[in-house]
């Protein structure tokens, strides 16, 4: 790319980051094809260009390249751990509840309802519905006992590896400390 972006290429990597924005979830080079102008090395030149600069400027916001072909616009870690930021997100997504029934299930799986149940309390009940629902996390039943175990689109999602050695050893690093 040039010294000076043309107004095309400013276009198009405004066109992915307000996609990336407005899906709140992340977005495959297939999406993205479908939804800007541009040739797929185009388009994946300029995510390389915005990832680049999102690392570069302090911001609280970073793209991330979420698996071989998706990309997702989210809150740099630090910031995602943060109790009193998080107040302000908006409904829709999921409650502190559901959230910690779902890091109960993503460390410790694959885990029994009855382990969950026991461990979190009756309501989860709900909150696994739900759950299931968001597509975050699936069950199966192993004899008579129904197993839960989170789901690729819950560690597409979470930027999280598919390997569940590797998923459970990033979710413990990002556990909050009790200072946010």
């Amino acid at each position: 790319m040039s010294a000076s972006p043309t107004p095309t290429e400013l276009s198009l990597k405004m066109e992915i980051e307000s996609l990336l924005y407005l899906a709140g979830r992340p977005v495959t080079l297939k999406e993205l094809k479908s939804a800007v102008k541009g040739k797929t090395t185009e388009i994946k030149n300029a995510l390389e260009e915005l990832i680049s600069e999102y690392q570069q400027r302090e911001t609280a916001l970073s793209i991330t390249k979420t698996s071989e072909d998706s990309y997702m616009l989210s809150l740099k870690d630090q910031f995602s751990n943060n109790k009193k930021l998080m107040q302000f997100m908006p409904t829709g997504y999921l409650s502190e509840g559901v959230l910690k029934t779902l890091s109960f299930i993503a460390i410790n799986q694959p885990v029994t309802m009855y382990l969950v149940q026991k461990t979190r309390g009756s309501h989860v009940y709900k909150h696994v519905r739900e759950l299931e629902d968001k597509k975050f996390i699936k069950t199966r039943m192993k004899d008579r006992t129904k197993v839960l175990e989170t789901t690729d689109y819950f560690a597409t999602y979470f930027c999280l590896s598919k390997d569940v050695t590797q998923m459970k050893s990033q979710l413990l690093q990002r556990i909050p400390t009790e200072s946010n």
